[in-house]
């Protein structure tokens, strides 16, 4: 596969956003989220389902329990809030 087209850059920055709102989910509470959010302009903060389900089986987000995330590490997670 060529990394250079623009769907694989596409695909790619699209993995990473999603990561990157998991983060949020996993270490923020709904109103701190809500403040970044907005100081950020992110986009709508919502983790798609097909996501969710890739990651369980080849990622490092393990489960959604309580409605809330897992990664397999804290430092996985703090890693993609910091991007």
């Amino acid at each position: 596969m060529d990394s250079s087209t623009p769907e694989v850059k596409s695909s790619k920055v699209d993995y990473v956003d999603q990561h990157v709102i998991s983060a949020f989910l996993y270490l923020f509470c709904t109103d701190e989220i809500k403040e970044l959010s907005g100081k950020m302009n992110a986009k709508k903060l919502e983790v798609r389902e097909s996501f969710l389900e890739n990651c369980k089986k080849f990622g490092i987000i393990t489960d959604n329990t309580k409605g809330k995330l897992q990664f397999i590490h804290r430092c996985f997670a703090e890693y993609f809030a910091a991007k």
